[in-house]
């Protein structure tokens, strides 16, 4: 009896053993499952901060690229502004040079209206018979004046009125004198413009620059008494008393 006893206590002994190693064993398991699963959330959760630092690092990078590219942009229309303000004075330019152009033609254009104008005014008779070959001679070479002409010369080209200073006798005779000498003032007048173009035309001759276009007056004209310019001077209307002489 007693031998079976101990058998039993034995028995019981190691089935207790038993499941105190399978509890340790569970136990084990149950441990190692809990490592697995930290291992594992730890390994997910730094995948995620590698995932999401380079996340930040491909945002950083994509803004400095944008960065860059809208720094281009601004760079490109800053020269393209340059450019712009560039044509904007080269046109402002032309703009002066057409205007100065067309101020030298308006001013040539009026010159050589003026000169038109002169030369197609009638002379009284007498008068300047040898002017036309004067100007072109002056206009073909305008660095050397003509050359002056003696005063008993152009005297003989005076009518005789002009000539003698002697009043016109008849009975109109205060008339024409009036007339004559409203004529000696306008050709007065005229000498003195003349005079003062070639005076122009002689200081810009010696200055070595090129002479406006125009009439540049004539030679030789200064110092004669009653001479005033010749081109420019209305005809003589015919008067009683005068015509015939």
């Amino acid at each position: 009896m007693l031998i079976q006893m101990q058998q039993k206590q034995l028995q019981q002994q190691m089935l207790f053993q038993q499941q105190q190693q399978q509890q340790q064993h569970q136990q084990q398991q149950h441990q190692q499952q809990q490592q697995r699963a930290v291992a594992a959330a730890a390994a997910a959760a730094a995948m995620k901060n590698q995932s999401l630092q380079q996340q930040q690092q491909q945002q950083h990078f994509q803004q400095q690229q944008q960065q860059q590219y809208q720094l281009q942009q601004m760079q490109q229309l800053q020269q393209q502004q340059q450019q712009q303000q560039q044509l904007l004075q080269q046109q402002q330019q032309q703009q002066q040079q057409q205007q100065q152009q067309q101020q030298q033609q308006q001013q040539q254009q009026q010159q050589m209206q003026l000169h038109q104008q002169m030369m197609a005014r009638p002379h009284p008779a007498g008068i300047m018979q040898q002017a036309p070959s004067q100007l072109q001679q002056a206009l073909q070479s305008p660095s050397t004046p003509p050359p002056p002409q003696s005063q008993p010369q152009m005297q003989q080209q005076l009518p005789l009125q002009m000539q003698s200073g002697v009043p016109i006798s008849g009975a109109h005779q205060m008339h024409n004198n009036i007339i004559i000498q409203q004529q000696q003032q306008q050709q007065q007048r005229m000498l003195a413009q003349m005079q003062q173009q070639q005076q122009q035309h002689l200081q810009l001759a010696q200055a070595g620059k090129p002479r406006p276009n125009g009439f540049p007056g004539i030679a030789g004209m200064q110092g004669v008494p009653g001479m005033p310019g010749m081109t420019g001077v209305p005809a003589m209307t015919a008067m009683p008393g005068i015509s015939g002489r």
